[in-house]
């Protein structure tokens, strides 16, 4: 159990830090942003959450095998990362051609990740699994070049896409750097209000078909934990008081 929690931590914190790194100065906050050009990056992240696994109904037997993933996960992470305060240290072009390495080694993890992943669980699992990941990724999930063909998005809907996206992405170098706890809940809010709106502003892009399409994609809606990063609560701990995933059976 404490091999489980100590391996969700770290995989949060991966989590927190691909993030931040996968956008170019001045737009952090990608956790209310729209996932980049990659998306999360990986569906077996999302495998972080107990109520996820849950949800898929893994045993324990796949849990073992999703935990040691995971922890290699996250140490490949940690690698392409770096070192954090260095970046910080980069001038903005040298910074940018970072990210975009960072960016580019993270989904060539994430895909090897996934077909390990996809070894270890059962088909209607994985299928499962792929449902939540366009619930949590969003709009965001239309950057995914197979999701926008399975979609059907022309190139005039992408082009309309990406505009609201960047429109609704803070700007600003700054960050969360130098702020008091009141001008930062304040930016978390305005962040967040922008993120709502450009979601519907997305939404209104798709044809009527398209939107029925994406519903069918996500199927049955799942309602994810506070706190979004591997079994981590709004203050940032790591839930130890989680209970086991029960296995459940999937129709």
């Amino acid at each position: 159990m404490l091999r489980r929690v100590v391996v969700m931590g770290g995989v949060a914190i991966v989590m927190i830090a691909s993030l931040t790194l996968a956008q170019p100065p001045g737009r952090q906050g990608r956790g209310f942003g729209f996932g980049g050009q990659g998306g999360q990056g990986s569906g077996a992240m999302l495998l972080a959450t107990p109520d996820v696994r849950k949800e898929l109904g893994t045993s324990e037997e796949q849990n073992k095998k999703i935990d040691d993933l995971l922890a290699d996960l996250q140490e490949q992470m940690r690698e392409s990362f770096g070192n954090f305060q260095d970046i910080q240290n980069l001038s903005q072009e040298e910074r940018q051609k970072r990210f975009d390495e960072t960016r580019k080694k993270g989904e060539e993890i994430g895909k090897k990740a996934d077909e390990k992943l996809s070894k270890i669980l059962e088909p209607k699992q994985a299928d499962r699994l792929k449902q939540l990941r366009l619930q949590r990724e969003g709009a965001g999930a239309f950057n995914r070049e197979e999701i926008a063909k399975e979609l059907g998005l022309t190139k005039d809907q992408q082009d309309k896409i990406r505009k609201i996206q960047e429109t609704a992405r803070p700007q600003g170098g700054g960050g969360f750097q130098n702020l008091s706890d009141e001008e930062r809940r304040e930016l978390l809010t305005k962040m967040r209000e922008q993120r709502e709106k450009a979601q519907k502003d997305i939404f209104a892009v798709l044809t009527e078909v398209q939107t029925k399409k994406w519903s069918e994609m996500k199927g049955k809606e799942f309602k994810f934990p506070e706190g979004g990063f591997g079994g981590f609560g709004p203050g940032g701990r790591p839930n130890e008081e989680r209970k086991r995933p029960e296995k459940k059976k999937i129709d």
